[in-house]
């Protein structure tokens, strides 16, 4: 190289991991509980468990001075937690207070809880309609550390940058973290196992965009990343530094550059990255974002269970203590 030049610089090469969002194995990152910050999550139930509280002492209160139902001493405690929760879910009031102190209470509440949903459901909404979310791993060390599995097409330089690497980038601590020998594998393989996500392939950009543009659909296009694994590198025309052609190269070459053929190779040769027409995406919620809804379900349905077993039990020790001759009759029945 120390007696060529270039003349005309018309491309780049430009070396990149490319990938799909990955998907969080989170619980507590799904659409459903990301509209609002921890925080604001703990805020809600504070409030929730206040007005249970102010819903009590209101009824009880009002039994207790007004006497309307004798025997009645208020709701309990569970049910006016059900009935605070129930201002939060939009599904109205049981518990309708008489006086005009326990009303404006409820309204209250219940005005706080139409702000709150709107909230909710909005930020859900715009989620849906959004542009694609994009990943945060924008360096090779934050690749290293996920959970993204590697492939990188095997090319001289491509091991050589890796394996030999003392930059001070990570590609070195890449390598050492996540290269196996399955790491190396064929643009056509690496590609297809990006399709299916959760895998990241390393190769030349124009090359991987032109198999993309044939095999990807439109939502799988909008999920892609790229990631840069060195400086794009230029390429350009070589002449020997003593060429008496030299001049006369480089003034044609510029000329081709003022009149748009350069423009026009670049733009039939060289294969960019395929838009993104997030309009005419649909978006959908996936069995990952919303695992964390039926989840919480089972629970429910688990703990209601066990307490409606723990009722059952604690009714069969209390009437067998008042009535222990009436369950001998029932049992001999």
């Amino acid at each position: 190289m120390e007696h060529l030049t270039s003349v005309l610089f018309y491309m780049n090469y430009e070396l990149a991991f490319i990938f799909k969002t990955p998907t969080s194995d989170n619980l507590l990152d799904s659409p459903f509980f990301r509209p609002f910050a921890p925080e604001t999550w703990f805020t809600i139930f504070l409030t929730i468990l206040v007005g249970s509280i102010v819903i009590k002492i209101n009824h009880s209160l009002e039994v207790h001075y007004q006497e309307y139902l004798l025997g009645w001493t208020g709701p309990p405690w569970f049910s006016a937690l059900v009935e605070s929760l129930g201002h939060f879910c939009q599904q109205g009031a049981h518990l309708v207070a008489r006086n005009l102190l326990g009303r404006l209470i409820q309204l209250v509440i219940m005005t706080c809880a139409l702000v709150v949903y709107n909230y909710y459901s909005s930020v859900i909404f715009l989620t849906l309609i959004a542009s694609p979310l994009m990943s945060d791993i924008r360096t090779l060390s934050k690749l290293a550390d996920s959970r993204l599995q590697l492939g990188v097409e095997d090319t001289v330089e491509a091991r050589d940058y890796f394996l030999n690497s003392h930059t001070t980038n990570g590609a070195l601590y890449l390598a050492r973290k996540k290269f196996t020998d399955h790491s190396w594998t064929s643009r056509n393989i690496g590609l297809e196992r990006v399709r299916r996500g959760d895998y990241a392939y390393h190769c030349e950009k124009t090359d991987a965009f032109g198999w993309i543009r044939q095999n990807f659909d439109l939502q799988e296009v909008c999920d892609l990343n790229v990631l840069e694994s060195m400086p794009p590198q230029p390429i350009g025309i070589l002449v020997r530094k003593d060429s008496p052609f030299r001049e006369l190269f480089t003034l044609r070459f510029a000329r081709m550059q003022e009149i748009g053929i350069v423009r026009r190779f670049t733009e039939f040769w060289i294969t960019k990255k395929p838009e993104c027409f997030s309009e005419s995406v649909v978006s959908s919620v996936s069995f990952e974002g919303s695992f964390a809804l039926f989840l919480l379900l089972i629970a429910g349905i688990v703990v209601a269970f066990g307490a409606f077993t723990v009722e059952i039990g604690l009714f069969r020790n209390i009437w067998t203590r008042l009535n222990p001759e009436k369950l001998g009759i029932y049992k001999v029945t």
